[in-house]
């Protein structure tokens, strides 16, 4: 995707705390936000949630349901900054894409969607990436595999300027026969993370459901940081509001290696190649 991301507004972009003080004085839960961007006829924001021991355990998008009307007509991503209550996530910032007509491959996933790049390298990073000349090498640069997540695949030709290479889960339901709603993408440039994405159609949003998954993980991590462990869509009645976002973090690295899931076990790759040789364009 060539992407004309919206600046980040600002570094210091904590906006609305909910913070409760117990009578020891210790801080309880609370939810950290960032500057609400205009989107459609409504508004985005970041947040992170943080537990009783101040650290993260949540972090996503709060949309409002207003956001998906009067959308753009052209492919868009907007760029969202984190609260510093963030900073111990992998996550340096965040995208929202808008994509009308959907992308490669066709069949797949050229439907209207949203791409929620939850993003593990900074802006300045991603800008050098371009998917050509030499750089092409290091976008497909393989990574250790135990830094892989279980059952996880290259997608042939699926580099993406300001993104990398996107990894895809064979079994998901849009590759069985059971039609694209939502998916789980892996994103990685010079053999490190530089993404990971939820992605989901607009039609899904607006059914309203409530949705959970657990990710397939890898057996270590390239960074000590706090990673997620699912992934959620909800919706709020009483506020109005969608929220994606990646739960149940955990802190990871050299000391923290999670348990393997099950493995797939097969070695597929096949249309999903060719069609993710037709670039997504962005514009803002």
């Amino acid at each position: 995707m060539n992407i004309t991301s919206m600046k980040n507004l600002s570094l210091a972009s904590l906006v609305t705390t909910i913070v409760s003080l117990g009578m020891s004085g210790v801080v309880q839960a609370a939810t950290f936000r960032s500057v609400s961007q205009a989107v459609g006829q409504g508004t985005v924001s970041a947040y992170v949630n943080v537990d009783d021991n101040n650290k993260p355990s949540e972090i996503g998008l709060t949309i409002s349901e207003d956001a998906l009307l009067g959308l753009p007509t052209e492919n868009i991503e907007y760029e969202f900054s984190l609260p510093g209550q963030a900073s111990e996530t992998a996550i340096n910032h965040i995208g929202f894409g808008w994509n009308p007509q959907g992308h490669g491959p066709t069949g797949i996933y050229n439907v209207p969607h949203f791409d929620f790049h939850f993003y593990t390298i900074t802006p300045e990073q991603r800008e050098e990436i371009t998917v050509t000349g030499a750089n092409e090498a290091i976008v497909y640069k393989t990574p250790a595999p135990e830094i892989v997540p279980e059952d996880y695949v290259l997608a042939p030709g699926s580099g993406e300027e300001g993104q990398g290479a996107h990894w895809i889960y064979p079994g998901s339901d849009e590759f069985q026969g059971k039609g694209f709603s939502k998916t789980f993408i892996y994103g990685f440039y010079d053999g490190k993370y530089s993404f990971l994405e939820p992605m989901i159609t607009k039609a899904f949003l607006e059914s309203k459901q409530s949705f959970t998954e657990n990710l397939k993980l890898p057996q270590s991590y390239p960074t000590d940081a706090y990673y997620p462990t699912n992934y959620n869509i909800s919706f709020n009645e009483n506020t109005r509001e969608y929220t994606v976002s990646l739960g149940g973090l955990t802190p990871r690295g050299l000391a923290n290696i999670p348990e393997p899931t099950a493995t797939l076990g097969i070695l597929w790759f096949g249309v999903i190649g060719a069609g993710y040789l037709l670039k997504r364009k962005c514009v803002v």
